[in-house]
């Protein structure tokens, strides 16, 4: 048995397996992006992490896993220190749509007790044919396990004035936002701001403000250190019932039922 205890993805391209395991308590995030030849299963254990490919960003809360297509050029950042991801690298041999784009989800738990249990295959570059079979299964039954995606991505523009607006909302999410007013200071009309944004994003002004919102205040409540009504507050929302309906409206689930697990007090 060969255990490997550094990790690259340069190392990932050379492995002669059909499936190579990486778990790790403390994971360290490349600056660069890059791509690698197999399909990669990333589980959020704790923390979280923010996903970057050429059109969009992602957010991977805890306890959520994402599917990376082979050849997919990403990188990954995350604002906390320890972030504790279990990843599974796979040869993708199956032409099923699932395996052909970037899939956000929660983990189920029986692909969650699976995944924990690939433990004792983590770092090992050679393997047997009991591994082998469990860790095909697992791939097989991805596209079965998951019952649906959450919007967890923001589209992504390379139009330099209106990625500048983007930059200013990103970093003003608890004020309130007039478009209009907006739209003068970047050298836009309202109307010529909304095409942009349908054209480069596929969404309105206030659709995008919102979503970029519901994302941040996702990302705080995993963080766990504040309460519901003080996240409402940081991405700016005054009402706690307002924000509660858009973020189950968004997601699924009300602010309280998601921060649960990760202990955010409500008050």
């Amino acid at each position: 048995m060969q255990v490997n205890p550094d990790f690259c993805h340069i190392s990932v391209d050379k492995s002669t397996k059909d499936a190579l395991v990486w778990h790790d308590s403390n994971w360290k995030f490349g600056q660069s992006a890059h791509q690698h030849k197999m399909g990669q299963l990333i589980y959020v254990q704790s923390g979280f992490q923010y996903l970057y490919t050429r059109e969009r960003s992602y957010l991977l809360p805890q306890n959520h896993c994402v599917w990376i297509p082979s050849n997919c050029y990403h990188h990954s950042t995350s604002p906390k220190e320890n972030v504790f991801l279990r990843t599974i690298f796979f040869v993708v041999n199956d032409p099923r749509d699932f395996y052909k784009e970037i899939q956000v989800f929660p983990a189920p738990t029986v692909l969650k007790e699976m995944i924990l249990f690939t433990e004792r295959y983590s770092r090992i570059e050679t393997s047997d044919e009991i591994e082998n079979a469990f860790l095909r299964g697992l791939f097989l039954s991805l596209p079965d396990m998951v019952e649906s995606t959450i919007p967890l991505s923001i589209p992504i523009t390379q139009e330099v004035k209106l990625r500048e607006l983007l930059i200013y909302l990103f970093e003003h999410l608890d004020q309130t936002i007039n478009f209009r007013k907006l739209a003068i200071e970047y050298g836009f009309s309202l109307r010529t701001l909304e095409r942009n944004f349908q054209e480069e994003l596929g969404l309105t002004p206030t659709s995008y403000l919102q979503m970029i919102r519901m994302i941040k205040a996702m990302e705080l409540l995993t963080d766990g250190h504040k309460q519901i009504g003080e996240v409402a507050f940081q991405v700016g929302y005054n009402s706690l019932p307002t924000f509660s309906k858009t973020f189950k409206a968004v997601f699924g689930q009300s602010p309280k039922s998601y921060s649960y697990p990760h202990n955010t007090p409500e008050f």
